[in-house]
């Protein structure tokens, strides 16, 4: 695709260059900086007006301007997406970290729990506490496996988007 600040159909290398020139300049532009910068005579001047008008100078620098304007909006856009998925996967570590203890002090406690009641008689200890125990015991197990899932899950997750993006 032809972008309108790209080489005009006809445009002489000199022209193109001139052109190339004033485009450049940004908001500063004028025929007389791009006399200036080619080291011409004032008389010059007149040269560059007539490729201007008859390639349309103005109408392609807008468009360039217009571009750049998107090209760096975008890049913001990006940057500030990307300081806000950093910032995400950041929190998201920190988290994923404290989900990985509470799971091992979840499980811990369990296997503790039972240890209590392992040496004892069976007949020692009532059933409804038993009962209890194992559901306890259990329900820790359970919670410490799932934080240590989600925090492996997230661990996961985040590679991935690392991978990509490095």
């Amino acid at each position: 695709m032809s972008h309108p600040w790209e080489r005009s159909e006809g445009e002489t290398s000199k022209a193109f260059a001139a052109f190339c020139t004033y485009r450049d300049l940004g908001i500063q532009r004028s025929h007389e900086k791009v006399r200036e910068q080619s080291g011409r005579s004032p008389g010059y001047e007149r040269v560059i007006r007539r490729w201007s008008s008859r390639y349309q100078w103005e109408a392609r620098t807008l468009a360039y301007d217009d571009h750049m304007d998107a090209v760096r909006r975008s890049g913001r856009e990006k940057a500030e997406k990307s300081a806000a998925m950093k910032k995400h996967l950041d929190n998201s570590r920190r988290i994923a970290q404290s989900l990985l203890l509470y799971g091992e002090e979840a499980l811990e406690l369990a296997l503790r729990s039972v240890r209590a009641y392992k040496n004892l008689p069976p007949e020692s200890v009532p059933p409804s506490e038993a009962s209890g125990l194992a559901r306890s015991a259990l329900a820790a197990a359970q919670s410490g496996l799932d934080a240590e899932a989600h925090s492996l899950g997230v661990e996961t997750v985040i590679g991935l988007i690392e991978a990509e993006d490095g």
